[in-house]
């Protein structure tokens, strides 16, 4: 996805080649994939380049919620 003048634009594909430049990963738990663009699309290189969301399979019985600190 990448945002140009203020619109979002979504590509189903191709995907970065390896070749390609990588220029850091968020991994993010959203609840849908609308929220996963959503949040994407505020990255400030959204801007400039590309952000690829991908989804990822969950670890069983791993919390990725953060700590309450207690």
């Amino acid at each position: 996805m990448a945002v140009r003048e203020g619109k979002t634009l979504i590509t189903d594909g191709p995907f970065l080649e390896t070749h390609e430049h990588l220029g850091g990963a968020y991994v993010l738990d959203c609840a849908t994939l609308d929220e996963a663009l959503e949040l994407a699309a505020l990255c400030p290189m959204a801007a400039d380049g590309t952000i690829e969301v991908r989804p990822i399979a969950g670890v069983p019985d791993l919390d990725h919620r953060a700590s309450t600190g207690a």
